[in-house]
């Protein structure tokens, strides 16, 4: 009897034993999740310190960008108040002029219809006749690009010839230095709505980098102001190109809001303005909007226009890699042919 009681209490201690074993392995397992978990936490918690700080620090950011874009704007206001008080002065020197020689604008716009634009002479009459209706005022001495539409002057420069020039090859690698910066350009302004202040950093990047190896030869002037003698017209180019040597001038309109009719009509009453007050024969013209590019001449003989291919566009980066390059060989080669006097 006390055998076997004997044999059972060593079997209950050996399975006390090994419950109590299990209960150890049990409290080491616990024990090491409670240390993973505390690891975890941890870790959570420098990430969650590393996001704040980098917040506090995106925060700084926005808000100095913020300052930046005020600063702009005000310098930018500055700008434009600077400009409208030179306009001021500008007209009431001009009318202080007037005023001595109340003949003089008249006589000089008469001296400058001389032989050598007796061709042009019809023309520039019919558009003083539109001129003259479109006028902000009619005390106003000139009238602006801007108060002009294609329906205006549809009659006096509609009818077009074609303008032919030779195509050129680009230069080495040009296309693709191109599209690696407009593809930068357009990666950083795809977030923001389409502006005109936009689509012209795009029209001014293609003709900076086509032009680079012309750089002796051009010289860009923005924001060229024109005004006529005969012809009643003034306005502002947003780019004219000159050659340094025979003086030849291709003038830009952006063609604002896509109305590619409007830019024209500016254009080439602008590009009259110029042959106007430069005594130039012919004097060319491109309108864009980026998309599509048109080339005129405004000649004694008349008109003459170029349409590109359109190119093939997702946001501003050419998707259709063929087509731009065919606008690009149309813009190099139409430059060329002004700076070569053909």
């Amino acid at each position: 009897m006390s055998r076997k009681w004997c044999r059972d209490a060593r079997s209950d201690l050996a399975a006390a034993d090994k419950r109590v074993a299990d209960a150890d392995k049990r409290l080491a397992d616990a024990d090491k999740r409670l240390a993973d978990a505390r690891h975890d936490l941890a870790a959570a918690r420098h990430d969650l310190a590393v996001a704040e700080a980098q917040k506090e620090r995106d925060e700084d950011d926005m808000k100095q960008c913020k300052q930046d874009i005020k600063q702009c704007k005000e310098y930018v206001k500055q700008y434009r108040q600077h400009v409208a008080t030179t306009l001021k002065l500008l007209n009431a020197a001009q009318e202080a002029a007037l005023e001595l020689y109340p003949s003089s604008r008249k006589r000089k716009r008469e001296e400058r219809v001389d032989e050598a634009y007796k061709a042009r002479k019809d023309r520039w009459n019919k558009l003083n006749e539109v001129l003259n209706k479109r006028k902000k005022s009619q005390t106003a001495e000139t009238c602006g690009f801007s108060y002009v539409s294609w329906s205006d002057v549809h009659p006096i420069f509609g009818h077009f010839r074609e303008l032919e020039f030779n195509k050129q090859d680009l230069p080495n690698g040009i296309k693709d230095q191109l599209l690696g910066v407009i593809k930068v350009y357009d990666d950083l302004t795809k977030s923001s709505s389409k502006t005109e202040s936009q689509v012209f950093v795009f029209i001014n990047a293609v003709l900076c980098y086509l032009c680079k190896d012309l750089k002796n030869d051009l010289v860009f002037t923005y924001e060229g102001d024109v005004s006529g003698s005969y012809v009643i017209a003034d306005g502002i180019f947003e780019l004219i190109m000159s050659d340094r040597k025979n003086g030849s001038k291709i003038c830009l309109a952006e063609a604002k809001k896509d109305n590619m009719d409007q830019g024209e009509a500016q254009c080439l009453v602008g590009c009259e303005a110029v042959s106007d007050s430069e005594a130039k024969v012919n004097v060319y013209g491109i309108v864009s909007n980026y998309i599509e590019w048109i080339f005129l001449a405004s000649k004694n003989d008349g008109i003459y226009r170029y349409k590109t291919p359109t190119i093939g566009c997702d946001g501003f980066y050419p998707s259709d890699h063929q087509s731009f390059e065919r606008v690009l060989v149309d813009i190099y080669s139409f430059v060329c042919m002004v700076i070569n006097n053909k």
